[in-house]
């Protein structure tokens, strides 16, 4: 009995011992056996760069903070920040901090200017030593030192009581400790018109009537008379426009009326409904965030156990249903402080990085695509065709390339779409130079002579053949012309000609942060390094796929 109970274990391992040799049996009888009696196993182009990608360390940590930063900018909408366009004037100019809010940074900024006023009347006292200092450093330009040590010498001897605020100062720290108590901030998300038949419409998708029903409405006045308010705005906004781009001239009134009405000749109709309709949207939303803003303060003296914050859906002017949020204006946290309008920096940073990093994509897709098209038809149709394409292509390459960018958004409007079209203009030459020696080097290939035979199209064995074939350098080139775009995009904005307000990049965050950078530094060091980082990540990355897909670096790694 104890022999037959010991035999069950043993063929039940044998049969599966058995199973497992048939599905390898199987599984090698269907792959290739070289002469060695050895499985092949298939390999590819692809398979053997990513191989090689992995052994470069520096290439693959590049490729996951590429990929880190490509989420922030495609989540940004959905991350718990504030709103990148929402401007809090008591806010500007706010040091950067962890753990402080803003009412408590609002405060210390306005004791340190009472502080150093007191050291300049004579009130705060400091050694001889620490005078001399105070005076180098205001001469050197260092105001945030002074600053900063008549802050801690005033609190420490407003603790000691040898310092006291007289009554004027005394006032404004009591009114600065009230607004920070009880000021609150109302954000608007969404503002819907109500239809006649009860259906709601977002306002941004209104018709222009009903837009100036409401503009009229708000102003307190009847429709022709809100149009002709809404056209003198317009007006005014081109002058001021206008203006700003012949700031360096000595242009009389009647030269500059003269600008502005040729200025508003060469816009379209649609350009100038569209400009009205973004001035009429912006006054409604001031309007309304008045009007909701009393709403809530009179509520909250009826009412002082309201919790903040909190969102709510609002009627106002009997038509428009408003989404919003009200919070506590000072108790906002800045984490990378904020810029000279009261913005939050780390916002303005997370979406500048979504237009800089689309700017490099469409701008490297475009260049991509007319560098392909150009290359592919010279290299494989020779002859003739390609004499006069790489004719054009080193006339192109004689021009100054930033100087074409720069003259085509000067005189064109300075939008983003301009922007895409003069920075892909031109930048199309080396990859249709590359695109042309791959095709050239791959068109008499076995392949290619086995599709002609069989009766292919040329567009067909470019698109089908060739191309496929070329996509290693393609890859390569298009991830080293990514940063390449951004810096690009960053020169045109410190010359101005770059991303204009309300939206914001990395370049124009750099620009905007020049004149403020010895008192505000924090407004120049944060978008600075953001971008330098992501140019490092993405030029490592392309080089480690430049290694990867070149066969020649194989006994390298």
């Amino acid at each position: 009995m104890d022999d037959k109970k010991n035999k069950k274990p043993s063929n039940l391992n044998s049969k599966i011992l058995d199973k497992i040799r048939a599905k390898k049996y199987k599984k090698t009888s269907e792959a290739q056996i070289n002469e060695f009696n050895q499985v092949v196993e298939g390999n590819s182009l692809s398979k053997d760069a990513f191989r090689r990608l992995k052994k470069n360390k520096m290439a693959l940590v590049s490729m996951v903070v590429v990929v880190i930063y490509a989420l922030l900018s495609a989540l940004a909408p959905i991350l718990p920040i504030y709103s990148y366009e929402e401007i809090v004037l008591d806010h500007q100019n706010l040091p950067p901090s962890l753990t402080k809010t803003s009412g408590e940074l609002m405060k210390e900024s306005m004791l340190s200017n009472i502080f150093a006023m007191a050291w300049r009347g004579g009130r705060l006292e400091v050694t001889e030593k620490q005078d001399e200092q105070l005076k180098a450093w205001i001469k050197e330009n260092k105001t945030p030192k002074v600053w900063d040590f008549c802050y801690k010498e005033g609190m420490k001897q407003l603790e000691a009581g040898t310092f006291t605020f007289n009554s004027s100062e005394q006032s404004k720290v009591d009114n600065m400790d009230y607004e920070i108590q009880n000021e609150i901030l109302v954000s608007i998300s969404k503002i819907n018109y109500i239809e006649g038949d009860g259906s709601e419409t977002k306002i941004n998708n209104i018709n222009n009537d009903q837009l100036v029903s409401i503009y009229s409405k708000i102003l307190g006045v009847e429709e022709e008379v809100g149009s002709q308010y809404l056209q003198t705005d317009v007006r005014s906004q081109i002058k001021n426009s206008v203006k700003s781009a012949h700031s360096e001239e000595d242009i009389t009134d009647e030269e500059l009326e003269a600008l502005v009405d040729m200025e508003i000749q060469t816009k379209t109709q649609k350009n100038l409904d569209s400009l009205a309709k973004t001035i009429a949207i912006s006054v409604i939303e001031g309007k309304i965030k008045k009007e909701l803003t009393v709403r809530v303060e009179n509520e909250l003296l009826e009412n002082v156990d309201l919790e903040f914050p909190f969102k709510r859906t609002e009627n106002v002017f009997d038509n428009l249903n408003v989404k919003l949020e009200v919070s506590k204006k000072h108790e906002r946290q800045y984490y990378w402080g904020t810029d000279a309008l009261g913005r939050d920096l780390l916002a303005r940073t997370i979406y500048g990085g979504q237009v800089s990093i689309m700017i490099g994509l469409v701008g490297t897709i475009t260049s991509i695509l007319i560098g392909i098209l150009v290359g592919a038809i010279a290299g494989y149709v020779g002859g003739r065709t390609d004499f006069i394409l790489m004719r054009i292509v080193d006339v192109l390459y004689g021009l100054p390339y930033m100087l074409l960018v720069i003259i085509f958004m000067a005189i064109f409007n300075r939008g983003i779409f301009n922007l895409f079209i003069a920075l892909a203009m031109v930048s199309w030459l080396t990859i249709a130079r590359m695109v042309r020696g791959q095709i050239m080097s791959l068109k008499n290939q076995e392949y290619i002579e086995a599709a002609k035979s069989m009766g292919a199209s040329t567009a067909r064995i470019i698109l089908k053949h060739l191309v496929p074939n070329s996509l290693s350098i393609i890859i390569v080139y298009s991830t080293l012309r990514i940063p390449a775009f951004i810096m690009q995009e960053s020169f045109l904005s410190f010359l101005g000609l770059g991303v204009q307000a309300p939206f914001a990049s990395w370049g124009s965050l750099v620009q905007d942060s020049i004149n403020g950078m010895t008192n505000y530094p924090w407004r120049l060091i944060y978008p600075a390094i953001t971008m330098t980082v992501f140019l490092f990540a993405m030029n490592f990355f392309g080089d480690g796929l430049r290694d990867a897909f070149d066969p020649q670096s194989k006994n390298m790694l």
